[in-house]
């Protein structure tokens, strides 16, 4: 009797720890948190004309990869790149302060100073266009060519 007693007061604190830890913040964990998906990097202010390739430079660049996703939770901003069969995961650090959103990854590997996978260089400040339940709209410029990317996401998880 004693060990059902116990093994019952085991379960309960498990389930009560699995229920709770799950939130944060009075269980506000914000629009932005879940997984997204790429629609769209458009961009902007770039030079009219096409690439050597033939391409516009205004053009979706997001063609060249079979799925983007981001994933939000916390402070913690994971994105995935699918490529074909091939994957690549990248993790950094978003804060969003009113209009503001600021990307941060310290893996030198994907990015530099400059730019790196899907435009991003290691910190990037932008400006915050949209976000809902549905639909994360921003902007990240560019320094070294002057352009502005423009990313959209629609919720996907």
């Amino acid at each position: 009797m004693k060990k059902i007693y116990h093994l019952h007061l085991i379960i309960s604190v498990l389930v009560a720890t699995a229920l709770l830890s799950c939130t944060r913040n009075n269980g506000d964990i914000g629009p932005q948190f879940g997984t997204w998906q790429l629609d769209e990097i458009f961009i902007e202010n770039a030079p009219v004309g096409t690439t050597d390739d033939g391409t516009d430079r205004r053009e979706d660049i997001t063609q060249h990869y079979s799925g983007v996703y981001f994933s939000f939770q916390g402070p913690i901003v994971r994105i995935r790149v699918q490529s074909g069969e091939s994957s690549t995961n990248v993790f950094g650090n978003y804060e969003i302060n009113g209009n503001n959103i600021t990307f941060t990854f310290p893996d030198a590997t994907f990015f530099n100073e400059e730019s790196g996978l899907l435009g991003f260089s290691r910190v990037n400040n932008g400006t915050l266009i949209t976000l809902s339940n549905s639909k994360f709209i921003f902007t990240i410029p560019n320094a070294s060519n002057g352009t502005m990317a423009r990313y959209t996401l629609t919720k996907f998880l």
